[in-house]
């Protein structure tokens, strides 16, 4: 009942709300006892007199109005207005009594009475005093001004006046006392209110700070009590899982484990974490499997540590859990890098032997067909032989490109002849229950572009839809056409804008694919293949060279009706061509002397016999060191040295840098069959003439002997 009353002090500080009820109270009370003494005045003492019934009357209609002020929310000038009226009206009732003597004279405990509340309604010192003072004061004034009317001798006024003067300033000492302390006790408690609040509130911010640091925090923040149970999990570890704070508090980290890490080893592994940490260890870079909010696996790097007090009790700890999804990822490619490289290093030296073997079939084929008649069979076949060798040159350039063995510059590359390329590189690993369709448009489309992206993009596109068929085979569609943009015409795929574009088109019949992995296949190292095949690079890898050419890859699919996909390249201007030469006689040597170096026996035999074809004197050798101390035994008896660049005593450069020591001007040509060993550049700088690439044909080899042996010192090509 009281506080629905003072419903207005709700907000109001403890002491202020306690006050307001001692008043509230106070009132109620004199409320009681004013209607009781008016009622004893009139029965008991027969007095009806106005000078007393008035004032008790008008204090009790006062004291309605002060409690109503009270209940607004006006304390002071409620608990003021009471003590005032409260005061007079006893005060009056003294005056204007007429009754026994004895009767009015009591009136004055009632004062003492409502004087003993002061401390409670008033906020100074100073009204404390003035409600005191003037107390006395109105006594002193009626004890002499009207003490001979109550019949009283003037020793028992002066009596009077001493005694309940004296227990007046008793009252007013006391309540002044009481007044201090309570200040000073409330100065205090206010002190140690705002110390407090103080620091709730550096604790509130600490706290805040502390948990809105937890949650910027990259890492799984997860804090334990002694039981290691949870009561604190970041934002972070809650958005790995799809979870609330409330999923884990209270639960132990065997619970978490058993709900939410792959595989069971990693399970019981979490449980004896439970165990050393409560022994006091600390776990350090444990890498357990997350299972996170799509189902999927995420790898993470464990740690945790009790947090021991000063008894070796363990209060409670800490669990840090790092995404190593990117590191991952990183192994993982750098994994495939290394593949790459050595494939690449392992074409490279297939390369070097292959060429070797096609220079000496080739060079034989050449030199027998140059003693034959342009008319005979024979020499047909010859040429055969020879026009089979520069495609297996070809086809070993283009598989050197794959494996990034050779570098290749942005070019102007024809997309037909690309995909010719492609397929006839494919044609001995497709299944024959794969059927390849192919429709291009006749005009050459050409796009300025490095050949190996080209020959990647296609490459990962049919080989993953060969793979999309299965066992069961199907067919692959390749399309390629033209396509103008004029201005003000309205593309077919929003992306592109006006111009020439090439559109290339590989649709499969395979299984299709649904909705929730068409979003992401595109994304780096997501696979939808079995655990060993691909590693979820390759449709990313395409995505990025299609993107670095300014163009635009898209693609359609279904579950059980295939995918396409269009690949949106700008087209070129068609180079200008250049105008082919007829066909040059072999330039033939004076009989100058050549020292020839090939580790290879068939090569150095084909060397002597194409040098002395071509009328020159060969010296051939197989053996670097041999070459060396033979030419260093004749410096000047050599008028040119062809050396290869791959030979397991000493390289080709070495060679070459050691017979330029002995005599700086020889002319030296270097051949080699992978042109990653050493470039032209490189050749150049180490002081060698002139550069050749194996398989040469003979033609070629007479032209650059010529050129080398004619070209002066220190204006080497």
């Amino acid at each position: 009942m009281l506080n629905r009353l003072l419903k207005k002090y709700d907000q109001a500080d403890f002491i202020l709300q306690q006050k307001a009820r001692v008043v509230l109270l106070l009132g109620l009370a004199m409320l009681i006892i004013l209607p009781m003494a008016i009622g004893y005045t009139i029965i008991y003492t027969e007095t009806t007199a106005p000078g007393v019934l008035a004032p008790t009357i008008i204090a009790t209609l006062v004291i309605v109005f002060a409690l109503w002020l009270l209940v607004k929310g006006h304390f002071a000038i409620s608990g003021n207005l009471i003590l005032i009226i409260g005061t007079i009206a006893a005060w009056l009732v003294i005056f204007f009594d007429h009754s026994d003597p004895l009767i009015r004279l009591d009136t004055i405990v009632f004062i003492f009475a409502v004087l003993s509340v002061t401390p409670l309604v008033t906020t100074g010192k100073r009204a404390l005093i003035v409600y005191f003072t003037a107390n006395a004061a109105i006594l002193t004034g009626f004890m002499f001004l009207y003490g001979y009317r109550l019949g009283l001798s003037r020793v028992a006024v002066m009596d009077y006046w001493a005694d309940n003067l004296t227990a007046m300033l008793i009252v007013g000492l006391t309540s002044y006392s009481f007044f201090s302390i309570n200040q000073r006790a409330l100065k205090k408690a206010q002190h140690d209110i705002q110390e407090r609040r103080r620091a709730e509130e550096a604790t509130a911010a600490a706290k805040a700070f502390l948990q809105s640091s937890l949650a910027s925090l990259p890492s799984g923040i997860l804090l334990f009590d002694e039981k290691v149970q949870f009561h604190y999990i970041n934002p972070v570890f809650l958005d790995w899982v799809g979870k609330t704070e409330i999923d884990f508090l209270g639960k132990s980290l065997g619970e978490v484990a058993a709900n939410y890490l792959l595989p069971e080893s990693d399970k019981h592994m979490a449980r004896d974490f439970i165990t050393r940490i409560q022994k006091g260890e600390k776990i350090i870079n444990a890498e357990i499997c997350l299972i996170d909010k799509k189902s999927q696996k995420k790898p993470v790097s464990f740690s945790a540590a009790g947090i021991i007090n000063d008894q070796g009790r363990m209060i409670g700890g800490v669990a840090v859990l790092i995404d190593l999804t990117g590191q991952k990822q990183m192994e993982m490619k750098l994994r495939q890098s290394q593949r790459m490289e050595a494939i690449g290093t392992m074409a490279g030296g297939i390369a070097h032997d292959f060429n070797n073997i096609l220079s000496a079939i080739m060079g034989h084929a050449e030199l027998l067909s140059l003693d034959m008649a342009a008319d005979k069979a024979e020499k047909q076949s010859l040429n055969s032989i020879v026009a089979a060798c520069l495609r297996a040159k070809e086809l070993i350039r283009h598989i050197l490109l794959v494996s990034r063995e050779i570098r290749a510059e942005h070019q102007p590359v024809c997309l037909q002849v690309v995909i010719a390329e492609i397929m006839e590189l494919l044609k001995g690993s497709l299944p024959g229950h794969v059927e390849i369709r192919r429709d291009m448009t006749p005009v050459p489309l050409w796009v300025l572009a490095d050949p190996v992206h080209i020959h990647q993009i296609l490459m990962n596109l049919l080989t993953n839809a060969h793979q999309a068929m299965g066992s069961d085979g199907g067919l692959i569609e390749i399309l390629l056409e033209g396509l103008d943009i004029p201005p003000g015409q309205t593309a077919p795929v929003p992306e592109l804008t006006n111009g020439s574009w090439a559109k290339l088109t590989i649709a499969d019949s395979g299984a299709g694919m649904p909705p929730e992995v068409l979003e992401r296949i595109f994304e780096p190292y997501f696979s939808t293949k079995q655990k060993g095949v691909g590693t979820g690079l390759g449709l990313s890898v395409v995505h990025g060279l299609v993107q670095s050419y300014n163009g635009l890859i898209t693609v359609e699919s279904r579950p059980g009706q295939g995918t396409c996909f269009s690949i949106f390249l700008p087209v070129m201007e068609p180079p200008v061509e250049t105008q082919k030469l007829a066909p040059q006689p072999l330039l033939l040597g004076k009989n100058q002397r050549i020292l020839f170096v090939d580790d290879e026996e068939m090569l150095a035999e084909f060397g002597e016999a194409m040098l002395s074809r071509l009328g020159y004197q060969a010296v051939t050798i197989t053996n670097p060191d041999q070459a060396l101390n033979i030419f260093c035994s004749d410096p000047e008896g050599f008028d040119l040295v062809i050396t290869d660049m791959t030979m397991p005593q000493m390289s080709g450069v070495d060679l070459a840098q050691k017979l330029l020591q002995v005599r700086p001007d020889v002319p030296i040509l270097l051949c080699t069959g992978n042109s990653e060993s050493i470039t032209r550049e490189k050749a150049l700088e180490f002081g060698i003439r002139d550069f050749l690439l194996k398989p040469i044909k003979v033609g070629e080899f007479a032209a650059k002997i010529q050129e080398t042996l004619k070209s002066p010192l220190g204006n080497r090509v």
